[in-house]
């Protein structure tokens, strides 16, 4: 859900700095709307804003401002505008810009075709002029043929009201009095909202794996990586882990019935976008977990990490020549990241490449570099027919405990996003090229930014 501040409509001192803050907050999108001022005012405003934060400004008055100011790409059209530059067939400018405007009747949603978004309401009564009662019940829904424009709740918006909003079915919200009321707690109003729409936003993803009490692979790593993806973490043991960032003394595995009973309650409750699987006892095990996955929760994004050896020198798996065996897994996987000893080892030591083009008929693979000698370091997206080179974009990297399980769960956090399998897997390569280089030591630092 978005989240949108729109300015007091009276201007205060230090109203400038004071939206410069509230962008360094995190403010997306500002909406500059001053009933009966002057140009010159409006200017005066916009030009105290950092030029880094114009595209962020939509435009309520004076929309030529954007030749003084080339950096504003939003503009808004109040209802009336709107209908009157329609009433005299008036073009609205679209390319380059995004476009929005309001409505108080659901009918005039057929007349924003070319917007991106609408305000709608009030929905609640206003906190910002008394009086101004709101037009939804308790029970309020937007109907289905209302959710092709984009519709963000205006009126009486404050904390504790998301969960409201978000089951109405709006794509966001529009706030103005829960921010100025009190312009000594501005930033404070605005961070209490932002915190509660993150928490509300953050999508869901989970990762089955092995528990390193090292912390830096299997579940804890996953779940350091997906938090710092912003997305809310769950994990499911497979096994328990004996072992440092070097060395690997033994491990207890997880039957098919345990791994499933820890999934199970997770899945009735929660909408879980994206699942990594990591360390798993065996191909028998492994294809009753993905077979559960698939029957409840049929849309949800299964990655599968390949771990037939620790890092620190530990042998799980000798799963050569393993298609045969895998082939009903592989046919319910999103993605499969083995890295050259895995792909050869499952391949029956037959060429790489060619190996990694045969699997990609069943489910993507992503063939990671970091083990061939040349190319070091060069990663293979096969997605049927088509073959994608994820270069690197460091000369050197420091060793890693744990790194396959880093890059498995940054694809994984990204897919449960919503980004494509190509984008999640370029951006999940950066991150782990960072993680690679936080430290010199084996066990790495997460870190988004």
């Amino acid at each position: 859900m978005k989240l949108i501040v729109i300015s007091d409509p009276l201007y205060f001192e230090g109203e400038g700095p004071l939206i410069n803050q509230l962008f360094e907050a995190g403010l997306a999108v500002f909406h500059l709307r001053k009933p009966g001022s002057g140009r010159m005012d409006y200017a005066r405003l916009i030009g105290e804003i950092e030029p880094r934060f114009l595209d962020r400004i939509a435009l309520h008055q004076f929309h030529e401002l954007t030749r003084e100011f080339p950096g504003i790409k939003r503009l808004h059209y109040p209802e009336a505008q709107r209908k009157a530059m329609m009433d005299t067939y008036q073009a609205f400018p679209l390319e380059g810009y995004v476009l929005s405007s309001s409505v108080h009747e659901l009918d005039a949603l057929q007349d924003l075709a070319d917007f991106d978004y609408t305000f709608y309401g009030p929905v609640f009564d206003s906190l910002s002029k008394p009086g101004y009662r709101g037009i939804a019940a308790a029970d309020f829904r937007l109907p289905a043929s209302s959710l092709e424009v984009p519709l963000i709740a205006l009126g009486g918006i404050a904390a504790g009201k998301m969960a409201t909003v978000k089951a109405m079915g709006f794509a966001g919200m529009a706030v103005l009095g829960a921010i100025w009321a009190d312009k000594t707690l501005v930033l404070q109003n605005f961070k209490l909202l932002a915190d509660e729409l993150q928490q509300r936003n953050r999508p869901y993803a989970m990762s089955i794996a092995g528990f390193d009490p090292s912390a830096g692979a299997g579940l804890l790593a996953d779940i350091k990586c997906f938090e710092q993806h912003q997305i809310y973490g769950f994990g499911v043991c497979s096994a328990l882990t004996v072992q440092t960032d070097s060395h690997f003394l033994k491990n207890q595995w997880l039957d098919a019935e345990q791994i499933i009973d820890q999934l199970a309650v997770l899945l009735l409750k929660f909408d879980i976008k994206a699942c990594k699987i990591g360390l798993i006892k065996n191909s028998r095990i492994l294809l009753e977990v993905v077979s559960y996955l698939r029957q409840h929760a049929p849309d949800i994004q299964i990655i599968l990490d390949p771990v037939l050896k620790a890092s620190a020198g530990y042998a799980f798996h000798d799963w050569e020549n393993s298609l045969k065996k895998l082939e009903p897994v592989l046919r319910q996987l999103d993605l499969i990241t083995p890295n050259y000893p895995e792909m050869r080892s499952m391949g029956a030591q037959n060429e790489v490449l060619l190996t990694a083009k045969r699997w990609a008929a069943y489910c993507p693979v992503l063939l990671k570099g970091g083990h061939q000698h040349e190319n070091k370091g060069w990663d293979y997206l096969f997605e049927g027919a088509d073959r994608h080179e994820l270069r690197p974009e460091v000369d050197s990297i420091y060793q890693k405990h744990g790194s396959g399980c880093v890059l498995s769960a940054a694809i994984t956090a990204q897919l449960a996003k919503g980004e494509s399998l190509l984008d999640a897997c370029l951006s999940a390569k950066k991150y782990t090229e960072k993680f690679l280089n936080s430290n010199k030591s084996l066990l790495g630092y997460h870190n988004y930014d």
